[in-house]
Parts: C-alpha cells; sequence; structure tokens
C-alpha cells in the first residue's frame, strides 16, 4: 500500500490509498466513525474498477492524523482478536 496525501493539514486530511480496495478503506472509515473528534469522514472511488480509494477526514479538536493513527489501532487490535478466536476455533 502507499499512502499519497493530497491535503495534510492539521484537522483536515485527504488521502488516496494507492493498492487497496474498498473492504479495507470502509473498514478504516468504521473505526474512524468510533473515534471521538470526528467530523466528517468518506470513501470515494472515481470507479469501481478503475481507482484506489480515496479517504477524506475532518476533525474537530484532535489533530486529523493522530486520530487516523488511532483508527489503524484500533483496526489491527480488532484483526489480532478475531485471528485469535479463529486459532481457538480452529
Amino acid at each position: 500500500m502507499k499512502l499519497e496525501f493530497l491535503v495534510d493539514e492539521k484537522n483536515h486530511v485527504e488521502l488516496i490509498l494507492h493498492g487497496e480496495d474498498h473492504s479495507f478503506a470502509n473498514a478504516l472509515r468504521e473505526k474512524i466513525l468510533e473515534e471521538k473528534g470526528v467530523e466528517f469522514v468518506s470513501v470515494t472511488r472515481e470507479h469501481p474498477t478503475a481507482a484506489s480509494p480515496k479517504l477524506v477526514l475532518k476533525t474537530k479538536g484532535k489533530p486529523a492524523r493522530e486520530l487516523l493513527t488511532d483508527a489503524v489501532k484500533a483496526l489491527q487490535k480488532d484483526t489480532k482478536e478475531f485471528m485469535s478466536h479463529m486459532k481457538k476455533s480452529a
């Protein structure tokens, strides 16, 4: 995955997630929505088969990059918990 920041301001980031599809981007968007301080978040694609997803995040109070980092860590934690349950049930 390659991240291309189109906007990188304190309370506003827009980035393209090159090499990813909508699944990861939407999972990340859901985790972002669980964080406090989110004013707006969206994931868009110019075309479903041709474009990498673009994530837009606007925050109030908490810096956008910090909030994005916290959401990624929460997603990693959920993934580890899921894998642990999968191993136990195998």
